[in-house]
């Protein structure tokens, strides 16, 4: 009897003490994600916190460790260029930075092992964003494959013109592309010389520099819901220029 009571308390001692660490992991890991997002709003200039996760469990053994598995900061409605982006993330894989100076949010010069980025743009954004050149880019089908419809001088005519669009991301620029071959004219028969000066006219080149998280962007892809855009990143808050700022959304 006397044993099964004691069996008892230590069982009851064991989870109380569980419970205690659970709770104080979790509001260690808060308190340290809240102290992340503020340096990265700081050094972003961004007009609120960013949202942070902090990956991996229990957050205590990462912290005595001074590393960390992943920390991903994420970001809503940035503008560059004119063009809103969905969202900009960075992920940071093994973070090596003391909890002290995590919590201070002097985490700038924290040791990153590898670290990637990610840029989302919505259809509808871009759409917005080709509105001043009378352009606008659809999806086709459920392939994710996007069309490009505009209006264009061919010949002494100024008629409607459509044709597939390839995007493209090379050293921060993203780049849209109609094709030379798929552009067809309404009421006009263009010729290859008519179709490869149309395709140049429409390209669309947007330059994505001074990102949040030090993104950089290198590839795209047309997604089902808009395009999605991986490069790399460097430093969880890398100070941007003035003029780089988050602008608010209209």
């Amino acid at each position: 009897m006397i044993r099964r009571t004691i069996v008892r308390l230590l069982v009851l001692f064991v989870l109380a003490v569980l419970v205690l660490l659970t709770v104080a992991d979790r509001l260690t890991e808060s308190a340290a994600s809240h102290a992340v997002a503020v340096k990265a709003r700081q050094a972003g200039l961004l007009a609120a916190d960013p949202s942070v996760t902090i990956a991996g469990f229990p957050f205590l053994t990462q912290a005595f460790r001074s590393r960390y598995t992943e920390i991903d900061v994420t970001t809503h409605g940035i503008h560059r260029s004119g063009l809103r982006l969905e969202t900009v993330t960075g992920r940071f894989h093994g973070v090596h930075v003391g909890l002290g100076a995590m919590l201070d949010g002097t985490i700038a010069d924290a040791r990153v092992d590898t670290a990637t980025g990610e840029v989302v743009v919505a259809y509808a954004d871009l759409d917005a964003f080709l509105r001043s050149r009378h352009l606008t880019v659809v999806e086709v089908g459920t392939t994710a494959a996007l069309r490009i419809t505009g209006r264009a001088k061919v010949g002494k005519a100024t008629v409607p013109v459509t044709g597939p669009v390839t995007v493209t991301a090379k050293a921060g620029v993203l780049t849209l592309t109609p094709s030379a071959a798929g552009l067809r004219a309404t009421g006009a028969r263009l010729t290859a010389t008519q179709a490869a000066a149309l395709a140049t006219a429409l390209t669309v080149s947007v330059r994505l520099a001074n990102l949040p998280f030090g993104v950089r962007v290198a590839a795209a892809t047309a997604g089902t819901d808009g395009i999605d855009l991986t490069g790399s990143a460097v430093g969880l808050a890398v100070p941007v220029p003035t003029d780089a700022a988050q602008t608010p959304a209209p």
